[in-house]
């Protein structure tokens, strides 16, 4: 298991932790819908979250492996 850093410039290191991967665990803090990133204040952090599980999603490398969302209620 590998909890990898949501900040924006630690997503350039996640690809090494996916050889390998049967599953990928998302969690999106839900209560986030009205607070903003730390690294942009204009951007929403819910969108923001969820844009990112898009993009795991669609990604043609993780077509095979499973994606399991959680939407958590408080923010870590």
């Amino acid at each position: 298991m590998f909890d990898v850093g949501g900040q924006r410039d630690e997503r350039r290191k996640w690809i090494q932790c996916f050889n390998d991967v049967t599953a990928i665990i998302f969690v999106c803090a839900s209560s986030s819908y009205n607070l903003v990133l730390w690294e942009d204040a204009t951007q929403n952090r819910l969108k923001e979250s969820l844009a990112l599980f898009k993009n795991i999603w669609n990604n043609r490398w993780l077509k095979t492996i499973s994606v399991i969302l959680f939407l958590n209620k408080q923010v870590s």
